[in-house]
């Protein structure tokens, strides 16, 4: 029984709009490119000052600033990028349109607070061109 509990389980959270959440990730349609992002939050989010204005000192500014310096003007950048997912002991893959992260740490702190703690970071090698922000 309790086999089958875990498999429906698993199959419920696997579903696209279960395992994306209540919206999905902005893309070409509404979002800003991670290679022209000064397009929503102007030059600094490229300058130094990037973790003064936009960051929320939660302890990823520094490494998420870092990865989007080096993407600017780089549509074949390739950047890392990380989520945070149900540990079900089974293959859970970044799809596209998933809401991802460019910072680990914050793929951390989001399974800490979302997942209840019961989740594992998952990861996977896109081109920054792939990647967009909702400028929020």
């Amino acid at each position: 029984m309790k086999q089958i509990i875990k498999k429906l389980l698993r199959e419920r959270l696997l579903r696209e709009q279960d395992y994306r959440g209540r919206h999905t990730a902005p893309d070409s349609s509404g979002g800003f490119q991670m290679t022209n992002l000064e397009e929503c939050y102007g030059d600094d989010v490229y300058s130094y000052n990037c973790e003064k204005y936009f960051g929320t000192r939660e302890g990823f500014d520094n490494e998420s600033c870092s990865v989007i310096r080096s993407a600017k003007d780089k549509s074949n950048a390739k950047v890392k990028i990380y989520r945070a997912v149900p540990d079900l002991n089974d293959d859970i893959n970044i799809n596209s349109g998933d809401w991802v992260t460019i910072s680990k740490k914050y793929a951390k702190l989001h399974g800490d607070s979302n997942l209840g703690g019961k989740y594992k970071i998952i990861s996977k090698v896109v081109y920054a061109k792939e990647l967009y922000s909702e400028c929020n």
